[in-house]
């Protein structure tokens, strides 16, 4: 597990308090370090291979689940304790091996292969239950998976979701702490609609236009600045590097991945569903979305690594 408190990112926290003040917004730094900085990185790691050396092996599924109930729901973002575990155990019989975070970062880089049939657990939106009900049931199985929180939910107030609490910043230090689970990034208060040109739309997708005024590209790059700033300062306080970013809504821009990628964040994560590849753009990670049962899953898993 890499981890790393780097006391560099106070300054990335105050930048964006500035920008939230003043909408200032450091356009030129950014520009240097967007996209095409990360496809050259991989176009270099393919150069180093030596004559006759093989390309790095396998395949990885990342598999995306949300809430965790007691019970069965009928609910394409919950799945019961109890499918969860039918889910990995079937999973690990059928030959699909489990990934942690580490890993899949090396295999994406292309610096280490993997077993062709690998998946990379994740969940999103950092719910209570992720903490009470799903790892107890992964560290039974050894599954290692990653948390992508909303970092403002940590708070007591105000929780979105009050039939469904999210888990306290004390469960999240607590699960890190055990060593098995990472946490990503999924914004500090992103997951939500704002006011757009067509009506309602995603946070990190979505120009501001209201009666008066509308969000010039400069303003949206600061407000999305301003809000990872914020999440990365929250979770590097926890100890924990942050490389890894989950799109709200899997929505997003071109601006909006230029921010994230200036920010830090090197593996941007996705809604779009379909099996990833070493060496790939980590600015666009697959991910597909979990069913609530354990046939449904291994149903998904197969359909997609029988493509080719």
């Amino acid at each position: 597990m890499k981890k790393r408190f780097n006391l560099g990112k106070v300054f990335l926290l105050l930048t964006g308090i500035i920008v939230l003040l003043t909408g200032f917004y450091p356009v030129t730094g950014m520009e240097a370090e967007a996209r095409p900085g990360s496809r050259q990185v991989n176009a270099e790691l393919a150069d180093d291979r030596q004559p006759g050396e093989e390309p790095v092996s396998g395949r990885v599924a990342v598999l995306t689940f949300h809430a965790v109930s007691e019970k069965t729901e009928i609910s394409p973002v919950i799945i019961s304790s109890g499918e969860l575990e039918k889910t990995f155990k079937m999973m690990l019989d059928r030959g699909y091996t489990l990934i942690t975070l580490d890993q899949f970062h090396d295999f994406i880089d292309g610096t280490s292969g993997v077993p062709d049939k690998s998946v990379l657990i994740t969940f999103d939106d950092g719910y209570e239950d992720n903490y009470t009900l799903a790892y107890p049931v992964a560290k039974k199985y050894s599954v290692p998976a990653v948390i992508f929180p909303v970092t403002k939910w940590f708070s007591d107030y105000p929780r979105p979701e009050p039939h469904r609490p999210h888990m306290t910043l004390e469960q999240a230090i607590s699960l890190e702490e055990e060593g098995l689970w990472d946490f990503g990034s999924h914004s500090h208060d992103g997951h939500r609609k704002i006011p757009g040109e067509t009506g309602a739309g995603p946070f990190f997708s979505t120009l501001v236009v209201q009666p008066g005024y509308r969000e010039s590209d400069g303003e949206f790059k600061a407000r999305i600045w301003a809000d990872v700033s914020l999440s990365m300062y929250t979770l590097e306080k926890m100890g924990i590097e942050q490389v890894d970013f989950a799109f709200p809504y899997g929505s997003y821009n071109d601006m909006a991945k230029q921010v994230l990628t200036a920010a830090g964040y090197k593996y941007l994560y996705t809604n779009e569903p379909g099996i990833n590849e070493a060496g790939q753009d980590p600015n666009h990670i697959y991910r597909i979305s979990s069913a609530y049962t354990a046939e449904g899953n291994l149903a998904l898993l197969d359909y997609y690594f029988s493509l080719k």
